[in-house]
């Protein structure tokens, strides 16, 4: 899937544990990778992944995110926002 020696190439740093594959689709196509690999380690594929701070899926949509933000904000606010 990537080129072989990419983050050497790009002088970065790979998690082996942290990282995961995501394919982002339209809103109509549902589709998965096959293996992914990076540096010679198979990495698992996700629907969504949490990237600095905000929660993305496949279909580039904010729903999951929006989620988990009222399910953490509700107890704190008093009337219902979501």
């Amino acid at each position: 899937m990537v080129r072989p020696g990419w983050s050497d190439n790009n002088k970065t740093i790979l998690n082996e544990t942290k990282t995961k594959a995501i394919l982002a689709s339209g809103k109509w196509l549902d589709k998965r990778l096959g293996q992914v690999k990076l540096n010679a380690t198979e990495h698992e594929q996700v629907n969504s992944q949490k990237l600095l701070g905000v929660k993305i899926d496949c279909k580039l949509s904010f729903d999951e995110h929006i989620d988990d933000l009222c399910r953490k904000l509700s107890p704190n606010i008093s009337g219902s926002l979501c």
